[in-house]
């Protein structure tokens, strides 16, 4: 099952939440479907190093007018930081789940030795980690 497929049923439940559960319910799935595919997740690392356009899946359908429009009544309502703009905080969270389930693994090996790490086991906390940063 490819991303788009997997993240697309989440994102549309998302925009029928309150501002704050959709935002953390969209950017749950979309660690969710990286973290069962870290070779998608690598993926977009790779290709935004070259200077080509992303490739987003097909299937995607990804409607940012209608997530932007989460966000920004989430802002009208005091829940998100009214001076961070959509762009911003969507492209932090987004990349910030994405070198988590890249680079978490690697670096807890060298802070934590043998232990082993799964990102997924830290979903929650990666998550509020995010939010803290975007919410008020």
């Amino acid at each position: 099952m490819q991303l788009g497929t997997t993240w697309g049923p989440v994102l549309e439940k998302a925009l029928t939440m309150e501002p704050y559960d959709g935002m953390r319910f969209m950017m749950g799935g979309f660690f969710d479907s990286l973290a069962a595919r870290p070779q998608a997740a690598a993926l977009f690392v790779q290709e935004a190093l070259v200077d080509q356009p992303l490739a987003v899946p097909e299937n995607a359908d990804l409607d940012f007018g209608a997530i932007k429009g989460l966000y920004e009544r989430g802002q009208a309502e005091g829940i998100f930081a009214p001076h961070i703009p959509f762009e911003l905080a969507y492209i932090t969270a987004v990349t910030t789940l994405i070198s988590a389930v890249i680079f978490h693994p690697r670096a807890a090996s060298i802070l934590m030795g043998d232990a082993p790490f799964d990102p997924a086991e830290h979903r929650e906390l990666l998550l509020d980690q995010v939010f803290k940063g975007m919410s008020r």
